[in-house]
């Protein structure tokens, strides 16, 4: 499908956009208006520089349809900000207090997840085999990805709890470390062991076959690290911007990852392509893609949050309601040599909730997410808000490829996350207050 390219148009608009919330919010990188905006315009570079390669062309409808949407966005922001928040310029005193665990306890909790990457491997192996697997364990996970996105495999829940329990306790180590070194100005040293279980982490990424995993852990470890230092130096302008270079470390870094963890994963093979053009496939079609749909002459589907409302139907179809399955996985669009089938969050909305939803769900996310963010930056002296924040904040920066805020995270297994996170959390606390003992 040809249209008459507007790529450059939108990147100048979406450029423009975040120029303007970082001249807005005094250079804050993580402001959530900044990360949403930053990224969508990042996207937009991607396909500029691809356009000619796979002849891609972003329609004057698509890009006025995500310049007005990043607007909506913003402008939720602007008005959380300016006028239902009292914004405050002081970070909130600190009565908090280092924590240590000893490494007894903390060999304890590596074991089980040790013997949880054991279940899982054991797991991953054996329904690859079942779906025909014939390469072993090099292929077991790209067997079972693929049946995946085909809709004949789903793995069991002790996977997913195996998983949750991992990630809980990784999650929450890393805020201990970060508020150990940054608010109670302890040595890196001392505190290296809260990062161990990164790396027993890492596996259940590579095992659930995607890399959606690997990114919310950098945007956790991101946002934890950037707005405890921010507190931690009472939000003096050099903070930010030693957290403006740090935020583009992480991201180079997150880009090396995702193409060593797509090898993994059987997600990414070379085959004559250079490592920028594999980023570009997964980061800058998103806008072609969605001018090809709204091309289509979209129609509304007739049940609200089919495409994303995924656990509530779920729950309800296990109430004996009779409703249709939910569209997890979009139809792919061809392009010269290279196909795809992420369009953007918009997308799903537009599908769900037509046009003027799309907008207004863009612009409450906008407040949600500021609001959110004001909270635990200035009126918050408990530490545990910034984790539940960082947590959540992967849709502003997965919205350039899908909707994942009402399809994700509204999970009740996101829930249960966010819960005992809250338990490790407040064990590590008494049993700090219980114990002088230093690991």
């Amino acid at each position: 499908m040809i249209f008459e390219d507007t790529s450059l148009l939108l990147f100048i608009v979406l450029l423009l956009i975040t120029l303007f919330t970082l001249l807005l919010n005094q250079n804050d990188i993580i402001h959530p208006a900044t990360i949403f905006s930053l990224t969508m315009t990042w996207s937009v570079s991607l396909t500029l520089v691809m356009r000619s390669e796979w002849q891609l062309a972003t329609s004057s409808s698509a890009t006025i349809l995500i310049s007005a949407a990043v607007v909506a966005f913003v402008a939720g922001a602007f008005w959380c900000d300016r006028i239902l928040l009292e914004k405050n310029s002081q970070a909130p005193q600190n009565t908090i207090t280092s924590i240590t665990i000893s490494w007894k306890v903390l060999l304890c909790f590596l074991s089980i997840m040790g013997l949880f990457i054991v279940l899982s491997f054991k797991e991953t192996y054996e329904s690859a085999l079942l779906l025909g697997n014939k390469n072993g364990v090099a292929g077991m996970i790209r067997t079972v990805r693929l049946a995946t996105e085909n809709g004949l495999y789903k793995s069991s829940r002790w996977m997913s709890y195996r998983n949750i329990f991992s990630s809980s306790f990784t999650y929450t180590c890393i805020l201990i470390f970060f508020s150990n070194i940054f608010q109670c100005h302890e040595s890196v040293r001392k505190n290296l062991k809260f990062l161990v279980p990164i790396i027993f982490y890492l596996p259940f990424i590579i095992l659930s076959g995607g890399r959606m995993g690997l990114l919310n852990l950098t945007i956790y470890i991101l946002l934890t690290g950037a707005i405890i230092y921010e507190r931690s130096q009472s939000f003096h302008p050099k903070a930010k911007q030693k957290i403006i270079i740090v935020s583009l470390a992480a991201g180079v870094s997150f880009l090396c990852l995702f193409l060593l963890f797509g090898f993994f994963t059987g997600k990414v093979s070379l085959h004559g392509r250079s490592p920028f053009s594999i980023i570009a496939h997964y980061g800058g079609l998103s806008a072609p893609a969605l001018s090809v749909y709204l091309n289509s002459t979209p129609l509304e589907s007739p049940y609200i949050g089919l495409t994303t409302l995924w656990d509530i139907y779920s729950k309800l179809r296990v109430l004996g309601l009779s409703l249709p399955q939910n569209i997890t996985f979009l139809k792919f669009v061809q392009f010269h040599g290279i196909n795809t089938n992420v369009y953007t969050a918009m997308r799903r909305y537009i599908e769900d909730y037509g046009y003027i939803g799309m907008y207004l769900i863009m612009y409450f996310l906008g407040i949600i997410y500021t609001a959110f963010y004001r909270f635990v930056e200035y009126r918050s002296h408990s530490l545990f808000p910034i984790a539940i924040y960082a947590f959540i904040a992967l849709p502003l920066v997965f919205s350039i490829n899908d909707e994942i805020f009402l399809a994700h995270i509204l999970r009740t297994s996101n829930l249960y996350q966010i819960c005992l996170m809250y338990i490790f959390f407040k064990v590590m606390v008494r049993v700090q207050g219980e114990s002088s003992i230093d690991g």
